[in-house]
């Protein structure tokens, strides 16, 4: 039971860094859609979000890295950064990463592994 609810809790943590990220963004309509299967979990989240086509790169940039084991064992150990940084966090711990931006929307979509 005890590695379920790390598992739980790194979850939460996801979707809480991804919301403030959002949120600081002043994102509107904000939606947050968590899905489990026998395999992993699956964040999705989109938003009424004004980014310049600069920081949407920015965005893209910070979370187009790869899968850092090692994260996932400490992330919990470490404190809160800037957005640009926690983004490079929550990229580093998901097994993949989505994003797309569109229209004034910017959805993810993460997966991590159970």
């Amino acid at each position: 039971m005890k590695f379920y609810a790390r598992k739980v809790k790194r979850i939460s943590k996801i979707v809480d860094e991804i919301t403030s990220f959002y949120l600081e963004n002043g994102s509107e309509n904000l939606e947050i859609k968590i899905e489990k299967n026998d395999k992993e979990y699956t964040i999705y989240v989109c938003g009424k979000t004004d980014l310049t086509e600069k920081e949407v790169n920015e965005i893209k940039k910070s979370m187009n890295i790869h899968h850092d084991l090692e994260y996932s064992e400490f992330w919990e150990l470490m404190g809160e950064g800037e957005s640009t940084e926690e983004l490079i966090l929550v990229a580093r711990i998901c097994d993949s990463v989505y994003i797309n931006y569109e229209d004034g929307i910017l959805e993810l979509v993460l997966k991590k592994k159970i």
